[in-house]
């Protein structure tokens, strides 16, 4: 029993936090002369990869053909820009998948040679700015043992080349400490300070406000206005719930409630694992809509499930998938209630589409996803959910290619619901035998699968 737990909490932990590296043991200056790796005036490098010639790669033709273990996919509004993080090289890398060609975006570096983190690529609706979070340490041959826990944002324009600084104190560890957001036109920034606090940043005007003093993975939309994220602050219990902060009117509301408007009864917005928790909600392009996983049982009227806590090996409701109308006023559970956790991933620009990752082996007619890796488990999983047709569907599963029996992970929708890019450890069928990623879209309007690398 206690490998099977060490088994599942692993598996969890790659699901939570496959983009982090571990925590290094050393000691990172107070300050550093940070220079961009490419001039600051010049576009990052473009290298073509594989065959030009279709629009989309074709699934025995992947795009990218470097060794790298693929991270943190985010993707532009029609679908055409992918940013993602190669962790084995400490890069971030833009796949245009109409052309096949692949740019690395400058990171800035220290001439004494320091040690780099780097986390949360995101790229903007356009695709023309790119920003991501960025950890400098002194170098590995200081064996001091201390650790500088702040890091800062950047945000590179692909058009300019221009690459800003956002000083931010991001604290260093596993999950949702440095997950950051930003709006459409990547002017408004949002992340969690080392305090705690949720913070929205304006680039063009420089200023800071304070959104919650006490919150966890805020999600911007698209316009700027609207600001999602997790909190427990004012909860007496220490449950999280999930809040929509107005950066107009600065009005704060509470959206993890059931119709009678009564907050959820277990926690909202999150994914707990052994060294904390991440975010798992998302906001719809107005604000409208906000997609949150819960292990509450009073928010829809047919009970949640009982899963098994993966730490602890304690009894509890199933996270579930639900959405909020803020206009309506309603609350619904996406899909049916799963015999595992699901959490959020992303929601399409009007609210329809939803993506999630999840355990459970009941949400689709093909049936569970089992992993080879381990006994009587399911291997986690991407799902969309069409909430006009009610219609749940695999993200890894199409007309032509299967990736059954392996990890998937972190799908990311295009504005419309169309595309979405997903993490998976399928490479040409062979079964899953380690926790390496390869990069996958999925053109839900065709139902094709294509592969994006080669690892």
């Amino acid at each position: 029993m206690r490998s099977r737990c060490i088994q599942q909490a692993y598996l969890l932990f790659v699901l939570t936090a496959c983009a982090v590296a571990a925590r290094p043991n050393i000691q990172p200056p107070d300050a550093l002369p940070l220079q961009a790796t490419a001039p600051s005036h010049a576009i990052a490098t473009t290298v073509a990869f594989g065959a030009t010639s279709s629009p989309i790669p074709t699934a025995s033709s992947p795009v990218i053909a470097q060794e790298c273990s693929y991270h943190s996919p985010s993707i532009s509004a029609d679908g055409r820009w992918i940013a993602y993080q190669c962790q084995s090289e400490k890069a971030i890398f833009v796949l245009n998948q109409t052309s096949a060609h692949v740019e690395r975006i400058p990171i800035p570096t220290d001439e004494s040679g320091s040690r780099i983190e780097i986390a949360s690529p995101v790229i903007s609706a356009s695709g023309q700015q790119v920003a991501f979070v960025l950890f400098v340490f002194k170098s590995a041959n200081d064996q001091s043992g201390s650790l500088r826990d702040s890091g800062d944002i950047f945000v590179y324009d692909r058009n300019t080349g221009r690459l800003d600084r956002i000083p931010a104190n991001l604290k260093w560890g596993l999950g949702g400490n440095y997950e950051i957001s930003i709006s459409r036109d990547a002017e408004i920034v949002a992340f969690v300070d080392e305090t705690g606090q949720v913070i929205a940043h304006e680039r063009r005007a420089g200023k800071q406000e304070i959104v919650s003093a006490d919150g966890l993975a805020p999600r911007v939309s698209a316009d700027g206005r609207w600001i999602a994220f997790a909190s427990s602050e004012e909860s007496t219990d220490g449950v999280y719930n999930v809040y929509v902060f107005d950066r107009h009117t600065k009005d704060r509301q509470l959206v993890s409630v059931n119709a009678q408007n009564v907050a959820g009864d277990g926690n909202s917005g999150i994914v707990p694992f052994h060294e904390g928790v991440s975010g798992a909600l998302a906001i719809s392009a107005d604000g409208r809509w906000i997609a949150f996983s819960s292990s509450a049982s009073n928010l829809a009227s047919n009970s949640a499930l009982t899963c098994t806590e993966y730490f602890s090996q304690k009894r509890r409701h199933c996270y579930d998938v639900y959405v909020r109308d803020r206009i309506g006023g309603k609350t619904e559970r996406v899909g049916m209630a799963g015999d595992g956790d699901s959490f959020v991933t992303s929601i399409s620009a009007d609210g329809r589409y939803i993506s999630f990752q999840s355990f459970a082996g009941n949400l689709t007619s093909d049936g569970p996803n089992r992993c080879p890796l381990y006994e009587n488990m399911n291997c986690p999983d991407v799902f969309v959910h069409d909430r006009r047709a009610n219609e749940t569907k695999r993200l890894s599963v199409s007309t032509h290619l299967r990736l059954d029996n392996q990890v998937s992970l972190e799908g990311r929708l295009s504005a419309d619901g169309r595309f979405a890019v997903f993490l998976s450890t399928y490479d040409r069928g062979k079964p899953a035998s380690r926790f390496y990623f390869n990069l996958f879209l999925h053109d839900l309007t065709k139902n094709q699968i294509k592969p994006l690398s080669e690892n």
